[in-house]
């Protein structure tokens, strides 16, 4: 199991390199474009400004969770991981894989914190009134983007292919939304990005069912898969 753990992440290096340069660039970009879009106070300007907190986070950890995907299926097609089960119980292989989406969460909220920290020391009144539902937003992504790669890796190893088993993931989130989207427009009700990034934000309950939801069907289907041979 740690042999797995240490595999991904020295084959993750210039992932987290790489999410680290990103993340130090974005701490000096984030404050210097909002105070500038600020200053400008024409409403399209503030309105974008809105956003700048959101995209820091968004972008900020998006190569260590990218890493977790693409790790996964280089082990399995070099048959690496199919070495490694021939040495475990399938369940102690899911375990290391849930370990190493433990290990991208942390990472991933130590790079968020860089731009926050940033945001807080160089944007007038972030603190008090954007910080709190950052940081909820934050968990709430960073966790909701774990369990959705936990259910990518499931099947990558049914599709051996890591685009094919992202596009089906992608297919299902749309049409989830396209629901949602005509769900919304039959109430009548209104809302804006804004409303949508805090509701995600602040509904942190929702997002933790989600995520353990999406943690056990992950889990579940790659059990079955391994049962069935599919990892050789």
């Amino acid at each position: 199991m740690k042999g797995l753990i240490i595999q991904w992440l020295y084959g993750s290096r210039p992932y987290l390199i790489g999410n680290l340069a990103l993340s130090a660039a974005i701490s000096v970009i984030a404050p210097i474009l909002y105070n500038i879009l600020m200053l400008d106070g024409d409403p399209d300007s503030v309105m974008i400004t809105m956003l700048i907190p959101i995209q820091a986070i968004l972008f900020s950890c998006i190569l260590v969770l990218e890493s977790v995907t693409n790790h996964f299926c280089s082990a399995l097609l070099c048959k690496a991981h199919g070495f490694a089960l021939t040495t475990m119980k399938p369940s102690k292989f899911i375990l290391s894989q849930l370990s190493i989406y433990a290990i991208a969460t942390v990472f991933s909220i130590l790079l968020v914190a860089i731009p926050l920290t940033s945001m807080a020391l160089f944007i007038d009144g972030y603190i008090d009134t954007m910080l709190p539902s950052n940081i909820k937003f934050a968990f709430s992504y960073i966790l909701f983007a774990i369990g959705a790669y936990h259910i990518n890796s499931a099947l990558i190893i049914k599709v051996k292919n890591r685009d094919k088993a992202a596009l089906i993931i992608l297919g299902i989130t749309l049409v989830i939304a396209i629901v949602a989207v005509l769900i919304i427009n039959a109430l009548q009700i209104e809302i804006d990005a804004m409303q949508l990034f805090a509701a995600f934000g602040n509904n942190w309950y929702y997002i933790a069912i989600g995520v353990a939801l999406m943690l056990g069907i992950g889990t579940g289907l790659m059990l079955m898969l391994i049962k069935r041979g599919e990892i050789i």
